[in-house]
């Protein structure tokens, strides 16, 4: 069976380009190790949709794959593909399908899955050939009105049996050149037992509890990457929090590394309260070079309305640890919380301050469908009404001036006034830093066509 995956970031200036879809790339491995043809149609840099009608029409069943902001640029190409293709399949995965697979049906989407889909994916392939595709477990349909939700299937136990993604159905010549990207995307986990209410409980719902590949599986994947891109190639493992993996994981990964003569450089995220001197040594000695820390406020008051279980006492930690061990420590900040006061965003600022972050991140607080804090938000009347999921993505609706969060206390110019004292700090701090001038320099090298945009969005930031 002939499948086209679509990923629809489509026309989408402003947002952040400089990522693969590795959802897509997973579901791609696991329907061609199961014999089937497979294409991706990465629209991320594209503007006109007509080149890729052949592929459509040639195709069995057309799959989709996408996140809540882009929920709005999938119906536009989905009403594209309906005027190509007719009647044929088209279903949709990934996270909003997973929690609001009603909104996806009324789209015009035929199914819904949720979840993981590797292995549905693949069912529903097997299913569609005897006419009996309805009774895929995990997938949501409507028939003649009524909503049918089949039970989802079991969480893949054992990682290790996915097949890594395909990296050859998309184009990283074009990531690196339009879109910025230097580091490949690799996924060592999945699950976050964590409790943090920007999250919880929609990534329960995507992938449940907590779950490890084994060193040597990820080993594996980290030979093929650099087979493909070159041992210089950095990674980002885009993992909740890859410290969880903990000592003992690491130690065999190291292991694991030696025994195939491998020196990966490597960036990942992880929570200030699950590391310590000697985690961070040996991540280090496995290659981790960057460790980002979401810290989000140096308020208590507004770590406990995030539901963070964190302390200033372990951020301040946490960052020397880092510098001891020669890790680079990037921290997250979200300000806008909506009660939140003046003097909590000069507690995050004082915060910032002393540990001295080699670089800095900053977030305007946006609550995401079917969380939490996207209910206690609209609960207290502080859910703003929005016309397009687009305002789900943090990155554009800061750059067009507006948040889906309504402020008691302050307004949006104080978050702005805030984000510029951050970001003036952020660079004086990366002037003080041979490294992060090094880094610059061999970024300027590297990709001298994006200098001038970074130049110009430093200056936006700095001065306004």
């Amino acid at each position: 069976m002939n499948f086209v995956l679509v990923y629809p970031r489509f026309d989408y200036g402003g947002g952040i380009l400089d990522e693969e879809p590795l959802g897509i790339l997973y579901i791609a491995s696991s329907l061609k190790a199961a014999g089937h043809a497979v294409s991706v149609v990465d629209l991320t840099f594209e503007t006109d949709l007509r080149p890729f009608s052949s592929e459509f029409t040639s195709a069995d069943v057309i799959a989709f794959g996408f996140t809540s902001p882009l929920f709005g640029r999938a119906k536009r190409v989905l009403d594209f593909v309906r005027s190509v293709v007719g009647n044929k399949p088209v279903v949709a995965g990934g996270v909003h399908s997973t929690i609001l697979p009603e909104e996806v049906l009324e789209a015009g989407f035929d199914y819904a899955f949720v979840g993981e889909a590797e292995r549905s994916i693949v069912e529903f392939a097997d299913r569609l050939a005897e006419g009996a595709e309805r009774q895929t477990p995990g997938v949501v349909y409507s028939h003649r009105g009524e909503l049918t939700k089949n039970p989802r299937p079991p969480f893949v136990e054992d990682l290790d049996t996915i097949p890594f993604p395909d990296r050859t159905l998309i184009d990283y010549d074009r990531y690196k050149k339009e879109g910025g990207l230097n580091q490949i995307g690799m996924i060592a986990t999945r699950g976050c037992p964590f409790r943090c209410s920007f999250c919880k409980p929609t990534l329960d719902t995507l992938f449940g509890k907590m779950r490890k590949r084994s060193p040597e599986n990820v080993v594996k994947e980290i030979e093929q990457v650099q087979d493909r891109f070159g041992s210089g190639v950095g990674i980002f493992f885009k993992d909740d929090t890859m410290s969880l993996l903990g000592k003992t994981w690491f130690e065999g990964l190291e292991q694991a590394l030696s025994a195939k003569d491998l020196s990966p450089t490597w960036h990942c995220s992880a929570r200030v309260d699950t590391v310590n001197p000697e985690l961070l040594s040996i991540m280090r000695r496995c290659g981790c070079r960057v460790v980002s820390f979401g810290i989000e406020s140096g308020s208590r008051r507004i770590l406990d309305f995030y539901r963070k279980d964190i302390t200033p006492r372990q951020v301040e930690d946490a960052f020397r640890w880092s510098r001891e061990t020669g890790i680079q420590a990037t921290a997250n900040v979200i300000l806008g919380a909506p009660d939140e006061r003046r003097e909590e965003l000069q507690q995050t600022y004082d915060l910032l301050r002393r540990i001295r972050p080699d670089d800095i991140y900053v977030y305007f607080c946006s609550a995401l469908p079917q969380t939490d804090m996207y209910k206690d938000i609209m609960e207290a009347g502080c859910l703003r009404e929005m016309s397009d999921p687009e305002e789900f993505d943090n990155v554009k609706s800061k750059s067009r001036g507006s948040t889906n969060v309504i402020l008691k206390n302050l307004t949006y110019q104080d978050l702005k006034e805030y984000e510029r004292r951050i970001e003036r700090l952020n660079f004086r701090n990366k002037l003080l830093s041979p490294k992060r001038l090094a880094s610059w320099a061999w970024k300027a090298i590297s990709q001298p066509g994006r200098l001038a945009s970074r130049v110009r969005s430093v200056l936006r930031k700095i001065f306004g």
